[in-house]
């Protein structure tokens, strides 16, 4: 398992009740392009398999996530203040605990996309740095200001290039041309205007969120896995415990991982491709499958064109039986998702700290974010590794093993 692996890394904003957000159904649709007819193009890093890209308020350059999951676009507590925003009106919501708390909503007044601007963008504010912290690549420097969802997505056309990391983007009235060799999958929108997908997995049918919020490759809720009527055999499926990460907090979930033998998404068929199905999990399609294509998203037709850059998917999985999540504000490492199916597997505490890995004593590492950049990846991809864990007080020698997994 990778050193944190995205189970469950959308900014949907999932927590926001649906009564709330339907009484403010109006104001999700304000705002507006400031030119009738334009065409520009922006580069983006996909960063932990997001996009992000600059945008520029009031002649300042500042970093925002593309996210096709989200109704609402985002902004930070930080920006909020540097902008002396006013705010607008508030939303319930509900968190992990069934607690309710007011969010904030305001007007970015001008935001511009290289040279086209657009007017009154409605804004929820979220800490989004505090909920990104614990990602390397991000924890480790990059700041992000906002997320751009779904309520400025829909008055454009937009089409991802993940080979050349640029976004173009156009205004509705102009007719989109895909490219001969494209396959066209269509979108229904929900109330809220969230693009979902039509997808058949062997025996099931059902909706999926098309959403570059999602890190992921494939996602479902653990009761579609049943409904496909594949069965479980060894070297099609894999078992075992992850991180589901939400907006408000990591957990660690059941999962399974299922060779599928066809799915299915408008003309594309996908064959035996390996979905994660997690206990209570979402039905997403995130950036690891879309980043091996051109996806354009034409909101007016409620249609999506894929163009082929490279094999959609890995068709078998290696892993070690543990997989190690980072804590960048403390500086320190530990087992919190592992694979039960694997033959090397033992049970191990919750609460364990990994002290060592191979000849690096963690808390002998002076600078922490590069050791998690360069060093740490280099060690992942020997077949073998020798990590010293804390649990329960005592240190106990944890031999790490790949092992393939599904074949």
């Amino acid at each position: 398992m990778r050193i944190l692996r995205l189970f469950l890394f959308s900014f949907l904003i999932t927590s926001i009740s649906a009564c709330s957000i339907l009484k403010n159904k109006k104001i999700l649709k304000e705002g507006t392009f400031q030119q009738d007819s334009f065409i520009t193009e922006l580069p983006f890093r996909l960063i932990s398999n997001l996009i992000v890209f600059e945008v520029s308020i009031d002649g300042n350059l500042y970093n925002f996530i593309f996210d096709t999951g989200a109704e609402v676009s985002l902004i930070s507590p930080e920006l909020v203040s540097e902008l002396n925003l006013k705010r607008e009106s508030s939303i319930s919501v509900k968190g992990s605990n069934n607690n309710s708390k007011r969010i904030n909503l305001y007007f970015l007044d001008d935001i511009m996309m290289n040279d086209v601007g657009f007017e009154k963008l409605l804004c929820a504010e979220s800490d989004l740095n505090a909920q990104l912290a614990d990602f390397e690549e991000f924890g480790c420097g990059t700041r992000i200001d906002g997320l751009i969802g779904n309520n400025l997505m829909k008055k454009a056309t937009w089409k991802i290039d993940y080979q050349n990391n640029t976004i173009t983007f156009w205004d509705v009235s102009r007719t989109v041309i895909p490219s001969s060799k494209h396959d066209t999958i269509p979108i229904e929108f929900t109330e809220l205007g969230n693009p979902n997908i039509e997808v058949r997995m062997n025996d099931y049918e059902g909706e999926f969120l098309f959403d570059t919020g999602f890190g992921g490759l494939m996602e479902a809720n653990m009761s579609v896995l049943k409904k496909t009527g594949v069965k479980s055999e060894a070297g099609k499926s894999a078992t075992g415990v992850g991180l589901s990460v939400s907006i408000h907090s990591i957990q660690t979930v059941e999962e399974v991982k299922q060779k599928i033998p066809e799915v299915v998404m408008g003309d594309r068929l996908v064959r035996d491709m390996i979905v994660s199905f997690e206990e209570n999990g979402s039905n997403l399609i995130g950036n690891r499958f879309w980043k091996n294509h051109i996806v354009t998203i034409d909101w007016k037709k409620s249609m999506l064109f894929i163009e082929d850059i490279k094999e959609s998917h890995k068709k078998s999985l290696q892993d070690f039986q543990y997989g190690i999540m980072a804590n960048i504000r403390e500086k320190t490492l530990s087992i919190k998702s592992y694979w039960t199916s694997h033959s090397s597997y033992e049970p191990i505490d919750s609460e364990n700290e990994v002290v060592a890995i191979e000849h690096y004593q963690i808390a002998d590492i002076v600078d922490f974010c590069d050791f998690l950049k360069t060093e740490l990846p280099d060690l992942l991809q020997s077949n073998t590794l020798q990590m010293v864990v804390i649990e329960n007080g005592k240190k106990r020698i944890v031999q790490m093993k790949k092992e393939v997994l599904i074949e």
